[in-house]
């Protein structure tokens, strides 16, 4: 079996970041459902699993030094990206993400399609590819690597958290830039894109072995450059600044307005400027998204209270739906989606509306005759009493054990016991005054 001469081109570029996809819990429209169960699982690991890998005994140590309970961490997730485990990327602020994806392959649909001899062979270089990537890399914790075959062409997602080692604090935390420096990246910018150039010329030398021929790099958005290629970008980069300056003095003038479809001029100039200039596409597009100027033919949003943000996002989860979270310059906050998912976020939406008119309606605090906190569930019948407050985690599962609820219906009914218990006590108004009917 021999390769196709003509010269291939390798893909190795950031990835969205969706276990729901790359686990094929819910499926795209270029998936072929007939092929799926071709498809390659080399790791498999939930996020939580694989944070408590990665940093339970590091905590542990930390929480151990610790003679004040409230600088305890109770979930390293948690205190960084404050909000619960989720199945998409979460950008902390100080801008680390919760893990980060990289899509590796060979090849386009034209001369590496999944079927044809060059698919096989480019499926096999990238199974071998992945054979040895953790012992490459050993400061990225892979937790969960597929290889696709039921799309137009083999590729992997590659899903890890990359861990470095500090002095200070928790010893051993999730950072990039540190996993870099101890791996013999160096520090710096371009210390990524070294170790992008490094990995595919490992890609390219297993290509060679099985007879594949690959091109030199494309430049672009996407692909990897070359050191000087990546300097003299990062150049034009700082050159822009001013015109990048500019964009974001316009969109502050916004005051963080919603709609603002009768802004066509401006709208133009941002949708124009961020998709030519490659060199800060993710600047302003973000900015755009978060002002909702971003192609508002294809985005929509609805206003949200903070605290229904973490219940909202995990009924998308379990959707197999993202949708961006932002705040604007009045401190409103919003769900912002796209519009060719609005039936499906409206559903997932409609669940998390359902689960609070039941809790309202259902779930009864008071005392019981001891003086203890009563907790009645109306429609099953059941009652919690509690001597003591137990921590979050705990009663949820009391809830879900007791009551029949899941996961998060048990986290709004603990919302809603925490209100009422606040209140009780004369310091907070119920939750009731706060669930949107």
């Amino acid at each position: 079996m021999q390769a196709n001469t003509k010269a291939k081109t390798i893909s190795h570029c950031k990835g969205k970041g969706s276990l729901g996809h790359n686990n094929r819990t819910f499926k795209c429209k270029n998936v072929d459902g007939t092929r799926t169960a071709n498809n390659i699982t080399f790791v498999k690991q939930t996020i939580q699993q694989a944070y408590e890998e990665c940093f339970g005994t590091a905590v542990e140590r930390y929480n151990a030094k610790q003679k004040r309970n409230d600088r305890k961490i109770d979930n390293y997730y948690k205190s960084v990206f404050d909000v619960d485990y989720k199945n998409t990327v979460v950008i902390s602020s100080d801008k680390r993400k919760s893990f980060y994806e990289d899509v590796v392959g060979i090849g386009d649909m034209h001369d590496t399609a999944v079927g044809t001899v060059d698919g096989k062979i480019a499926a096999e270089c990238l199974t071998e590819y992945m054979s040895g990537f953790s012992k490459r890399n050993p400061n990225f914790h892979v937790f969960s690597s597929h290889l696709h075959l039921d799309e137009a062409t083999p590729h992997l997602h590659i899903d890890y958290i990359p861990i470095g080692h500090y002095k200070r604090g928790v010893d051993t935390q999730n950072g990039m830039a540190q996993a870099l420096s101890e791996m013999g990246y160096g520090n710096g910018k371009d210390s990524i894109n070294k170790w992008r150039l490094a990995e595919r010329k490992v890609l390219e030398e297993i290509c060679n072995r099985r007879g594949i021929n690959i091109a030199p790099p494309k430049k672009g958005r996407g692909h990897t450059f070359t050191v000087d290629e990546y300097k003299e970008r990062e150049e034009k980069s700082r050159l822009l600044s001013e015109k990048e300056n500019d964009l974001r003095r316009k969109l502050s003038q916004l005051e963080g307005e919603l709609q603002i479809y009768s802004h066509r001029k401006l709208l133009k100039e941002l949708i124009e400027i961020a998709e030519k200039n490659d060199v800060f596409y993710d600047k302003i597009y973000d900015e755009m998204l978060r002002f909702k100027v971003s192609h508002p033919q294809e985005y929509t949003n609805f206003k949200v209270q903070k605290w229904e943000i973490d219940h909202i996002s995990h009924e998308l989860d379990n959707c197999g739906l993202s949708a961006q979270w932002g705040k604007t310059n009045t401190g409103e906050h919003f769900c912002a989606y796209e519009k060719s998912k609005e039936e499906a976020v409206k559903k997932a939406r409609g669940e998390f509306v359902r689960k609070c008119r039941e809790v309202e309606k259902d779930l009864i605090i008071g005392k019981s005759a001891d003086g203890c906190l009563k907790i009645t569930d109306n429609s099953s019948g059941n009652v919690i009493v509690l001597g003591s407050i137990p921590p979050k985690k705990e009663l949820s599962e009391r809830f879900m054990q007791k009551f029949g609820f899941d996961e998060n219906k048990a986290n709004i009914a603990w919302a809603k016991f925490y209100s009422e218990k606040e209140r009780m006590a004369q310091i907070n108004p119920p939750l009731s005054t706060k669930l949107r009917k």
